[in-house]
């Protein structure tokens, strides 16, 4: 495939199907994010002081979702 075919590859995605895929996974990851501090709490992670997992969970995923959130408002205004 030459670049002049690649530069003219258009996605025809709507905004709102992005925004409602967004609100999912969000979703998603509020319902996972409670079951594991219920997890951490019940397992004592809590008090590790040599464990980071869940300091890692939380930036990675704030990290990732600040991404798709920029994602989303790039595309728009292509």
């Amino acid at each position: 495939m030459s670049m002049e075919i690649a530069n003219e590859i258009l996605i025809n995605i709507a905004p709102e199907f992005l925004w409602l895929f967004l609100a999912v996974i969000l979703t998603i990851f509020l319902v996972m994010s409670f079951i594991l501090q219920h997890h951490w709490k019940y397992y004592g992670i809590k008090g590790n002081s040599k464990v980071f997992a869940r300091a890692l969970f939380w930036i990675i995923s704030v990290f990732l979702i600040f991404t798709m959130l920029l994602s989303i408002l790039f595309f728009e205004n292509i």
